[in-house]
This record gives C-alpha cells, sequence and structure tokens, in this order.
C-alpha cells in the first residue's frame, strides 16, 4: 500500500503565520527604500542645477534680463488633471519667456534623457499621463515615488523654483527679473519638505531637503 503524505492544518496555519510575519517586515523596508530612492533622486537634480549653473556661467551684462535664464529646478502641478499629481523640470529660461521647453533643459546623467516634462497641448504629460519617450520619467515625482506636495520654508517660502547664479548662489523667483539688483538671492536656508501619498508611504516619512543660503549646499534634514 503507498501513503500519500500532505500537511496538516496546523502546519499550514503555521506557514501562513510565517508568511504573514516577514511581510509585516517588508512592507516598512519598502516604504524606506521608495523614501531613500525620492530623496536621492531629487537631490540629486538639485545639485545638477548648480552645476549646471557653475559651468554655464549665465551672467550678461548687456542683458537687462539676464538673471532669468539662471539654471533652475522647478516643480510643476498638473491642475486641469490633479490625478497625473506633480513632476520638475531643470531649465534655464533662455528665451525668457517664463516657461520650460525641452530644448531649454538639462539631461539626466542616468539615461540621457531630457529632465523635462511638457505641461499641456495634445501630448503634454498633464493631458495624457505619460512623458514624451525623449524625456527622463524621473522627474514625475507623484506617479514614480507617490510625492503628492512640497512644503516650502525660509528662504524659499514663496518660491515657484530653487535658481542657481554663475557663482552657485541660491537664488529664487527670478524669472520677474527686468534689471538684475541680486535681490533674489537667498539670505536664508531653504527647506523643502516633500510629502508622500498615505496609499503608497507613510506621510510621517516626509523628508526635508535644505540648500544653504550663500553657499547653494544641497543635505538632507531628516
Amino acid at each position: 500500500m503507498k501513503f500519500k503524505y500532505s500537511f496538516s492544518m496546523i502546519e499550514l496555519i503555521m506557514v501562513i503565520v510565517v508568511m504573514g510575519i516577514l511581510a509585516s517586515l517588508a512592507v516598512p523596508r519598502m516604504d524606506r527604500d521608495l523614501r531613500q530612492e525620492a530623496m536621492d533622486s531629487i537631490m540629486s537634480d538639485i545639485m545638477l542645477t548648480q552645476r549646471m549653473a557653475l559651468s554655464d556661467h549665465r551672467h550678461n551684462n548687456a542683458d537687462d534680463q539676464w538673471q532669468r535664464t539662471y539654471w533652475q529646478w522647478s516643480p510643476f502641478e498638473c491642475t486641469t488633471r490633479p490625478e497625473y499629481g506633480m513632476y520638475y523640470v531643470v531649465y534655464s529660461d533662455t528665451n525668457k519667456l517664463g516657461s520650460p521647453n525641452r530644448s531649454e533643459a538639462a539631461i539626466d546623467s542616468y539615461n540621457q534623457k531630457y529632465l523635462y516634462a511638457a505641461q499641456g497641448g495634445t501630448t503634454g504629460y498633464c493631458t495624457i499621463g505619460e512623458v514624451n519617450e525623449d524625456d527622463s520619467s524621473r522627474v514625475l515625482i507623484t506617479k514614480k515615488f507617490g510625492i503628492v506636495s512640497i512644503d516650502r520654508a525660509g528662504g524659499c517660502t514663496a518660491a515657484k523654483h530653487i535658481a542657481f547664479d554663475e557663482l552657485g548662489r541660491p537664488h529664487n523667483n527670478i524669472d520677474g527679473s527686468t534689471s538684475p539688483n541680486f535681490a533674489s538671492l537667498m539670505q536664508t536656508d531653504c527647506n523643502l519638505t516633500f510629502n508622500f501619498d498615505n496609499g503608497l508611504i507613510d506621510n510621517t516619512d516626509s523628508f526635508t531637503l535644505t540648500i544653504e543660503a550663500l553657499t547653494g549646499r544641497v543635505y538632507a534634514a531628516n
């Protein structure tokens, strides 16, 4: 007679319990990994913005609006399609029109694509929820990381962007500059706090990046 072996009910229950414990341990780790990835990615691109400013030297005494061409890290929200959330662009407003285009954007060192997403139009991210094949999806901070809002404090409380001059110093609100006087130069440290969607990661795991006034040094505050 052949005997067939099978798991007892107790053994099955034990396996389920162990799997549940392992799963509960894995979820916080996934949260930490997502938070760290978001922090590293955004901080890297703010630092890239400063490096572009240092190497590009956007200073032209013959042009009253030259400060508007500083390299800047600029976050945007899809106001027409809130479900698509937020993204950012790294660019220099060379045509001084106040909005970025692909030709003005920096290149993502990770994949050699543009750190850019179009806002509107029939193919814009806020219309179709996808970036152009030439653009880097890393800028889609809601879709990729679950970041739903940015709180600004200190030297960038009312800032729409973080810009850097040819000395690497941080500025804000340069888009209205018509007479260079360095009034946009940050005098106090800028604190940007990135908040997550509770459905993806615990909102208590928000992180803050600090851009140091005058030096432009970027570091994680928590």
